[in-house]
């Protein structure tokens, strides 16, 4: 969401509300990017994707 600032200044928002907002979308997304960074080795090394697809008979 770039234009989370932008569109609520065009909106009529305060600056400061902007900016909170913009700040969240940052955060949220540092977070996300975070949280794959670190399960991405965790599956990696339980072999997660390694595992032969079981086949029901």
């Amino acid at each position: 969401m770039p234009g989370a600032f932008v569109g609520m200044i065009l909106g009529g928002a305060a600056p400061l509300d902007a900016g909170l907002i913009q700040l969240l979308v940052l955060i949220s997304l540092l977070l996300v990017n975070a949280l794959a960074a670190a399960a991405t080795p965790w599956l990696g090394c339980r072999q997660t994707w390694d595992r032969p697809a079981r086949v029901s008979a």
